[in-house]
C-alpha cells in the first residue's frame, strides 16, 4: 500500500501527454537553453565593447538627473559628483529622457572623456572624467563559469533525467538564473537594440526565477498533501515577479502608453512586493522540502529531500557570510561577480537529486553536512554571544583584557563543539532520519530488556517480536545451537531443528565467513532457502546462532539502516545465547 501510494504521489512523466506533445515540450526546453546561450553571448559582447556607465542612484525629473547616492568607484564618484547634485548636461547636451545618459555611454568607446555639467547648491560646475572599459576579465570569468555550470546542468538533466514536469521546471530555472547572472556583465536599460533585447530577456525571463524554484519544489521530489495546499501560491508568485518585469520593460518600448508603470511610487510598491515574493518563494520551498525530508513516503524521496534541504542550508550560510560583514563593517566578502557563483549551489544539488542520487552514497554526506553545519552554527553563535556578553561586561572596566576575552570565547567554543555536535546529530536524526532515530531508541530498549531475561526461549520470543515491530519482515527466526557441530534450532518455537548434519556445518561456515549482516542471494542458504538477511550471533570466534528475516512485507526492500539495526540486535543478543 505504502509503495503504491508513493508511486502515485511522485511527479509523473508528463502524464496524459502524447508522444508528439512530449517531443514539443522537449524541443521547447532545448530552445530555452539555446536562447539563454545567445543572451549570454550578447551580454559578453555588449559588456566588453562599451564604456562603464554610472551605477549610482539617480532620479530623472524635468530633464535633469538628481543624485540620490553615489556608488564608490563609480564614474560619477571619480568625476567628483556628490549626493544632492543635479546633473543637467553631458558633453554640452541636455538630456531627453531617463535613458539618455545610458544611451550616450553605450555609444562611447572606453577611454573617452566626458564632461558633466552639474549644479551644486545653486552653483554650476564642470566635472571631467575619462571613462574605462565596462568589463574586465577578472569580472567576466566567475560569471561565465556560473552561466556555463547552470546551462550545463540543465542540458545534463535533459539528457540523463526522465522526461517529467520537474525536469522541465529545473531547466527553466537554470535558464532564468543564467540570464540573470549574464545580465550583470552589461547595462540592461537603454534604447539601443542590444538593450531592447536584453531588457526583454532580463525583465520577462530572469525575474521569475524564484517563482520557478517554488513551482519546482512543490512538484519535486514529491507532490504530497502539503505541496498541493501550497500550490495556489505559485501563480501569485509568477504574477508579482512578472509584474515587476513588465514595469521595467514596457516603458522602454511604449513610454507614452504605459508611462504610469515607470512612476517611482508604483515602482517602489512593485519592488517591495517582488522582494517579499522572492523571500516567500525560498521560505515556502524550504518548508516544503523539510516536511518531505522528515516524513518521506519512500527512502529514495527522503534522500532527495534531505539533499535539497542541505542545499538551502549551504545557500543560507553563503549569504550570511556575504551579508553579515556588510552589516557590521560596511563591506562584502565577495564582489558581486564572484558572488554569482553561489547561484550554482541549489541547481547542483537539484541535478544530483534528479540524476545522480543513486550513483554515490550521498546520504552519508548529507547527514554529516547537516550535523556539522548545525554544530558549526552553534559554535559560531556561542563565540559571538561570549564575545558580546563578556566584551560588554569586562570591556568597560578592563579594556586591556580584550585579547583575553577573545581567547576565552574561542576556548569555550572549542570545548562546546563535541556536545553541540551530539545535540545536532540527535536533532538531525530525530527530524530528518526518523527511522535511524527510532531504531537507536529501540535498540536501547532491547538491550535493557534482554539484560533482565535469563531464559533463552523467552529472549528469542522477545527478539522476534522486536523484529516484527521494527522491520516488518514476512517471517523471522532466531537460530541457536547448543554445541559446535550440533543442529541449528529455531529458538522460541519448540526448538524445531532448522538444519543439521552437513547442512548445519555448511551454514556455520557461511556464517563464520560473513560480515555483520549477510544479504542472501537467490537460492538462499543451507536450511534457509527463503531468507533475505542473516545476522550471525557471535561470541569471540564461536558462532552461537543467527537472526534471520525473510523478505519484507509488500516487497519493500531493506535499506542500510535496517541492516545496521539487525547487526546491532545480533550483538546485543550474544550474551543471552552464550
Amino acid at each position: 500500500m505504502g509503495s503504491n501510494e508513493a508511486k502515485r504521489s511522485t511527479a509523473p512523466a508528463l502524464p496524459g501527454h502524447s508522444r508528439r506533445t512530449s517531443r514539443l515540450i522537449t524541443a521547447a526546453t532545448w530552445l530555452a537553453i539555446a536562447y539563454a546561450v545567445a543572451i549570454a553571448i550578447l551580454c559578453v559582447w555588449d559588456g566588453l565593447r562599451i564604456a562603464r556607465p554610472p551605477a549610482s542612484n539617480l532620479q530623472f525629473a524635468d530633464g535633469e538627473y538628481r543624485v540620490q547616492g553615489v556608488e564608490k568607484g563609480d564614474v560619477l564618484d571619480v568625476a567628483g559628483v556628490r549626493p544632492g547634485d543635479e546633473i543637467v548636461a553631458m558633453n554640452g547636451e541636455r538630456f531627453r529622457d531617463r535613458l539618455d545618459m545610458l544611451d550616450r555611454f553605450h555609444a562611447l568607446a572606453p577611454g573617452s572623456s566626458v564632461t558633466f555639467e552639474v549644479t551644486r547648491a545653486g552653483a554650476p560646475l564642470l566635472l571631467h572624467v575619462r571613462t574605462w572599459q565596462n568589463l574586465s576579465i577578472r569580472e567576466l570569468a566567475p560569471v561565465l563559469a556560473t552561466v556555463a555550470v547552470l546551462l550545463g546542468l540543465g542540458a545534463t538533466v535533459m539528457v540523463f533525467g526522465s522526461r517529467s514536469p520537474a525536469t522541465s521546471l529545473f531547466v527553466l530555472f537554470c535558464v532564468s538564473s543564467a540570464i540573470n547572472d549574464a545580465a550583470a556583465l552589461t547595462v540592461i536599460p537603454g534604447s539601443a537594440w542590444p538593450q531592447r533585447v536584453l531588457s526583454f530577456a532580463y525583465a520577462i525571463t530572469s525575474l521569475v526565477g524564484p517563482a520557478l524554484l517554488l513551482h519546482l519544489f512543490l512538484t519535486f521530489p514529491v507532490r504530497g498533501r502539503l505541496q498541493r495546499r501550497l500550490l495556489p501560491l505559485v501563480p501569485v508568485a509568477y504574477a508579482i515577479q512578472l509584474g515587476l518585469g513588465l514595469s521595467y520593460y514596457l516603458p522602454t518600448v511604449m513610454p507614452r502608453a504605459v508611462g504610469l508603470l515607470a512612476l517611482p511610487g508604483l515602482r517602489g510598491v512593485l519592488l517591495a512586493g517582488f522582494q517579499t515574493s522572492v523571500a516567500g518563494c525560498y521560505l515556502v520551498s524550504a518548508v516544503s522540502l523539510a516536511a518531505v525530508a522528515s516524513r518521506a513516503p519512500t527512502e529514495q524521496i527522503g534522500r532527495q529531500a534531505r539533499l535539497l534541504v542541505t542545499a538551502f542550508g549551504l545557500l543560507l550560510g553563503v549569504h550570511l557570510l556575504q551579508e553579515v560583514p556588510r552589516l557590521i563593517a560596511g563591506r562584502h566578502v565577495f564582489d558581486p561577480f564572484t558572488f554569482s557563483l553561489s547561484d550554482t549551489i541549489v541547481p547542483l544539488f537539484v541535478a544530483a537529486a534528479i540524476v545522480f542520487h543513486r550513483m554515490f552514497g550521498i546520504d552519508v554526506l548529507v547527514r554529516h553536512g547537516l550535523v556539522y553545519g548545525a554544530a558549526s552554527v552553534g559554535v559560531g553563535g556561542l563565540f559571538v554571544a561570549t564575545m558580546a556578553g563578556a566584551g560588554w561586561a569586562i570591556g568597560r572596566a578592563w579594556p586591556e583584557l580584550d585579547t583575553a576575552v577573545i581567547a576565552v570565547a574561542a576556548a569555550l567554543a572549542a570545548i562546546a563543539f563535541q556536545p553541540l555536535r551530539r545535540i545536532a546529530q540527535d536533532g538531525v536524526d530525530r527530524v530528518f532520519y526518523r527511522k535511524r532515530y527510532d531504531y537507536r531508541r529501540a535498540l536501547g530498549e532491547a538491550a535493557n530488556r534482554l539484560a533482565g531475561i535469563l531464559d533463552t526461549d523467552a529472549a528469542a520470543r522477545f527478539l522476534k517480536a522486536h523484529l516484527d515491530e521494527n522491520l516488518q519482515p514476512s517471517w523471522s527466526a532466531v537460530l541457536g545451537r547448543g554445541l559446535p557441530g550440533a543442529a541449528f534450532l529455531a529458538l522460541g518455537e519448540a526448538e524445531a531443528p532448522v538444519c543439521e548434519g552437513s547442512e548445519a556445518e555448511a551454514l556455520e561456515d557461511r556464517l563464520r565467513a560473513a560480515g555483520a549482516v549477510l544479504v542472501v542471494a537467490a537460492g538462499g542458504l543451507p536450511g534457509l532457502p527463503h531468507a533475505a538477511l542473516v545476522a550471525p550471533i557471535r561470541q569471540g570466534d564461536a558462532v552461537l546462532g543467527a537472526i534471520v528475516v525473510g523478505p519484507r512485507r509488500g516487497d519493500v526492500p531493506y535499506i542500510p539502516e535496517d541492516r545496521d539495526f539487525l547487526a546491532t540486535l545480533a550483538s546485543v543478543a550474544a550474551p543471552v545465547l552464550d
